[in-house]
């Protein structure tokens, strides 16, 4: 850009903050409004100049025109923006209405940080730092029911299925609880050699009756008995990586993570056999 002051281009950056963005690599890219943006620039200098050729292909007409033409397609183009920014805020106000205007519905004190929390069925499902679960009825915040998982707790994940709580505590336990009253339907803890393992919650998911879950290993269970179908605990198969993220199609389970081999494994879900 020509730019040999870093302090004079770090103060064009920011006079352009909102319109330009950082990529993943350090690199300044258009935000989604600088898009908008240049496009609303490239129109009326589009629209100008083919303007301002019309005009001079007319004889006769004098330079004051071509700027009075001009002046007009930018008051033009700065009504329309004007005029869409406004609809975008009434839209804004409608969906969410006016802050200054918006009262609490119901609160709830629950004197420990919230670790995660989530809406379904009417309810609303909250995990805390301190492992203690609670359901909350949507409508007026009153407790439907609670229940301690006991110990720190770092889960932010709940998952609502099939009248069922899944959420995960302290040495990577997922827990399955009753969606009506709370109470603890199955567990499942794995062995743990990890001291990370051990201090964490697991990262699990569900799919057609399953649920993908892990701790030291990548376990695969019976959603509704919580019965291990089938897993590999770290260390249990030679250049065996680290599950650290899973996909499922069909009946393969993809996955894949890091140490000793970086590979990507497909398993058969049923039987968790290395395809």
């Amino acid at each position: 850009m020509g730019i040999d002051s870093s302090g004079h281009l770090q103060h064009h950056l920011n006079k352009l903050d909102g319109l330009i963005q950082t990529d993943e690599y350090g690199k300044y890219r258009l935000s989604e409004q600088g898009r908008e943006a240049l496009l609303i620039v490239q129109t009326v200098e589009k629209a100008a100049s083919s303007a301002s050729e019309h005009v001079k292909s007319r004889r006769g007409l004098r330079s004051t025109q071509i700027l009075k033409v001009i002046s007009i397609l930018l008051d033009v183009a700065l009504v329309a923006t004007s005029v869409i920014a406004a609809f975008e805020y009434v839209q804004l106000q409608s969906q969410f209405g006016n802050p200054s205007k918006m009262s609490v519905v119901w609160k709830r004190e629950l004197y420990v940080n919230i670790a995660y929390f989530t809406v379904e069925d009417g309810k609303v499902f909250t995990v805390t730092l301190e492992g203690d679960v609670y359901c909350f009825d949507q409508q007026d915040g009153q407790t439907l029911w609670s229940q301690s998982l006991g110990g720190y707790a770092t889960s932010n994940q709940i998952i609502v299925e099939n009248g069922r709580v899944f959420v995960g505590s302290r040495g990577s336990v997922l827990n399955c609880l009753s969606e009506d009253d709370g109470k603890i339907l199955w567990q499942f803890a794995p062995n743990l050699s990890s001291s990370i393992a051990s201090k964490s919650a697991p990262v699990f998911s569900l799919f057609a009756g399953r649920v993908f879950t892990t701790g030291d290993g990548f376990y695969v269970l019976k959603a509704s008995d919580g019965k291990l179908l089938w897993g590999y605990p770290y260390g249990s198969v030679p250049n065996y990586v680290r599950i650290g993220g899973w996909a499922v199609s069909g009946n393969r389970v993809f996955a894949g993570g890091w140490d000793n081999g970086d590979k990507l494994f497909c398993f058969n879900m049923d039987d968790g056999s290395i395809l």
